[in-house]
């Protein structure tokens, strides 16, 4: 999970939840945003709640848990009073870099200048700051702006010929009956998502959802492929909200599980398998 610190107004709001979405992209994890600086600004609003952003409120215990030393100390609010705010920045700055990013759970970004650094945090990480440059997240300004309203968007696992459906996700032979009920309830000739990578409106999940798909689980024990198929009965089959990622635009190829046609993992915003870093 990724918590990142949202303040002041709904420019500098929209630069913070930027680079968050990238962490949490390249990740793989969810991303929650840090709002209590509003309870006590009564002077500025947040505003993302306006815009289709992917990403849910941090509770306080999420957010506490990541809180340093240096915050729960008190330094921050003793010495961020005005004309001294940049001596608070400089020594959060030379505190937290005295270990590698890489082990870092507590991230700050006190100036303007871009660095690719700040992607080797760790997976749970809580990341505060200014981030106010493009090169953040341009690398992933596309799929940022997918409308990912009320579905799931994701590869199609039978990309690029089509061929497979999803009936080839479950296993006719070892149970014929469970497989006869399977395709009597449900169209499996249809096309099917991965479930490696999903780009998801988190409104879809309701208090049912873990229940319903546990249930599928239990009763379709012929899946093939541990979760997909099954996610594919339940989004796919019964809710039908999965989309399709698009594959690639004039410039540049959007996702895809590994890389095609002796093209390089830099022709791709997004790899499950990168086959040419090297």
């Amino acid at each position: 999970m990724i918590i990142t610190n949202i303040f002041d107004g709904l420019g500098n709001q929209l630069f913070k939840y930027a680079v968050g979405r990238r962490l949490s992209i390249e990740k793989g994890v969810l991303l929650k945003l840090d709002i209590t600086t509003y309870e006590k600004n009564n002077a500025r609003k947040y505003l993302l709640d306006k815009f289709n952003i992917v990403a849910d409120i941090a509770s306080k215990e999420e957010i506490n848990s990541f809180k340093p030393l240096l915050e729960k100390s008190g330094f921050r609010k003793i010495f961020s009073i005005k004309g001294l705010r940049k001596f608070v920045f400089f020594y959060e700055r030379f505190y937290f870099d005295l270990s590698p990013i890489k082990e870092k759970k507590y991230l700050i970004n006190c100036d303007y200048c871009y660095s690719n650094d700040f992607l080797k945090v760790k997976n749970d990480a809580y990341i505060s700051g200014s981030w106010e440059s493009e090169l953040f997240f341009k690398p992933i300004e596309k799929i940022i702006n997918l409308d990912c309203t009320n579905k799931i968007i994701a590869h199609s696992d039978a990309y690029p010929t089509y061929e497979w459906k999803l009936k080839i996700q479950f296993d006719d032979k070892q149970f014929p009956e469970l497989y006869k009920e399977l395709i009597s309830n449900y169209d499996m000739e249809i096309d099917y998502f991965q479930s490696g990578i999903l780009l998801y409106d988190t409104n879809i999940i309701d208090d049912n959802t873990k229940k319903d798909i546990l249930d599928l689980s239990n009763k379709y024990i012929n899946s093939r492929t541990n979760e997909q198929g099954i996610m594919n009965l339940y989004f796919n089959c019964i809710k039908k909200i999965w989309q399709p990622v698009r594959i690639k635009d004039n410039d540049t190829y959007y996702y895809d599980y590994w890389e095609r046609d002796n093209l390089k993992y830099t022709n791709y915003i997004m790899l499950k398998y990168p086959k040419t870093i090297r």
